[in-house]
């Protein structure tokens, strides 16, 4: 990955995971988007066929204020930075299916209804 997109890659975890940042679905499957003043960012998960097989990668991109894509990075998985992608590729769909907080709630609801009598 290119220097100048690591420090904004590395910014985009950290914020999200700190749930500053709100991702949401696309309508493209495994895709998420972060729609800032600035720019747009669209992270996505996918298979690439080549040669008769096939293999994951994740790429994210941004889209500048007149809606032109600007490709920031894709790799393949056994890249060195796969495993960072894919988590920040995790943290994106977290971050848009909430599925964290809500176990987190269903967790304290069902500890009330588990109250010893």
């Amino acid at each position: 990955m290119e220097k100048k997109y690591s420090e904004l890659i590395q910014r985009l975890y950290k914020l999200t995971k700190e749930r500053k940042l709100e991702w949401r679905k696309t309508s493209s499957e495994n895709e998420y988007m972060l729609e800032l003043n600035a720019a747009t960012f669209a992270i996505s998960k996918g298979i690439e066929y080549y040669n008769n097989s096939a293999s994951e990668f994740i790429a994210v991109s941004m889209y500048n204020d007149k809606n032109m894509v600007i490709p920031i990075v894709s790799v393949m998985v056994g890249d060195n930075e796969y495993p960072f992608l894919e988590s920040l590729y995790n943290e994106a769909v977290d971050s848009c299916t909430k599925e964290t907080e809500t176990l987190e709630k269903v967790l304290e609801e069902l500890d009330r209804l588990d109250l010893p009598f």
